[in-house]
């Protein structure tokens, strides 16, 4: 069994990628869809940050819009 905890907060705006280095816990996960995150480089600093604050990370790239069950159920390599 695995457990899901949604964030009770959400950051917009300008400098809010940074905070991310202020985040507590142990591990995190980013999921993103297409490639656009990396080649603008966010996704880099998003990872560097959650680092900095001594998350263990992972990514879970290529989810559709809408995933289906197939994605949602796919384990991170």
């Amino acid at each position: 069994m695995s457990k899901l905890f949604v964030a009770s907060e959400v950051f917009h705006g300008a400098g809010s990628l940074s905070e991310l280095k202020n985040l507590s816990g142990k591990k995190a996960i980013i999921v993103t869809g297409g490639q656009s995150m990396k080649r603008s480089g966010t996704l880099d600093r998003a990872l560097s940050y959650l680092n900095e604050a001594g998350l263990e990370t992972a990514v879970f790239d290529g989810v559709e819009e809408d995933p289906s069950s197939e994605t949602s159920l796919k384990e991170l390599q």
